[in-house]
C-alpha cells in the first residue's frame, strides 16, 4: 500500500499538484469504501525499497545545507537591495 501511496504522490507532484494537495487527495481516496480492498485485489508484488547509500545521503545533506545558506544569502541580498 505504501508503494501505491509513494507512486501516487510522486506522479501528482510531477504533474504540478502541490504535495500537501496530493496527500489530501490520497486520504480522500482511502476514505472511499472499498478502496483498500481494490488495491489488495491488484496483486502487485511488493519489493523492498532500495537501500540508500550513506555516502549519497551525506552528499544530499550537504547540498541541502548549501541550498539553505544560499536562500538565506539571497534573502539578505534582497533586503539590502543589492
Amino acid at each position: 500500500m505504501e508503494a501505491f501511496k509513494a507512486g501516487f504522490i510522486k506522479y501528482a507532484t510531477e504533474c504540478g499538484v502541490p504535495e500537501n494537495r496530493a496527500l489530501h487527495l490520497w486520504k480522500r481516496a482511502l476514505a472511499y469504501p472499498g478502496t483498500e480492498e481494490e488495491f489488495k485485489n491488484l496483486n502487485v508484488p511488493t519489493s523492498p525499497a532500495p537501500q540508500e547509500n550513506p555516502e549519497d545521503l551525506a552528499a544530499l545533506s550537504k547540498l541541502m545545507e548549501q541550498e539553505k545558506i544560499n536562500a538565506e544569502l539571497q534573502k539578505i541580498k534582497q533586503q539590502l537591495g543589492i
